[in-house]
């Protein structure tokens, strides 16, 4: 365990017997307390288009443009998509998984879906479509 102290759970033995001492584990700690940060997090900086996970990461689709390709894909993905549901971010567009999943064959570029910590964190899985 990376985050464990050695001896803290004999130590705590005696403490918890106190009615307001609580003690969790290191591993714990990790397994749901983080998992738990995670999905207030994501609750509170999640784009509308954005899926979050059990776990607390959010998932979108991503159509990232090749060089000659921008031109009209905002245009179509605004006639294909719902204001919302998507972010232009100008070398690619940023959607909900799904819908990119349906519209795919309508769009030009590469389209994969990201799932990533929340609030712009570590990437945890990208999938090519």
């Amino acid at each position: 365990m990376h985050n464990a102290v050695e001896g803290a759970q004999e130590w705590a033995k005696e403490l918890v017997k106190q009615e307001k001492v609580h003690w969790c584990s290191s591993s714990f700690k990790d397994s749901v307390q983080l998992r738990e940060r995670l999905k207030r997090i994501a609750e509170n900086t999640a784009r509308p288009f954005d899926e979050i996970t059990p776990d607390g990461t959010i998932v979108y689709g991503v159509l990232d443009m090749h060089p000659g390709t921008r031109d009209g894909v905002s245009t179509r993905c605004s006639s294909l998509l719902e204001p919302d549901s998507y972010l232009d971010c100008g070398d690619r567009i940023e959607m909900a998984w799904w819908l990119l999943s349906e519209h795919a064959d309508k769009l030009p570029g590469k389209k994969y879906v990201i799932e990533r910590y929340p609030n712009g964190g570590m990437v945890v899985e990208v999938t090519p479509l």
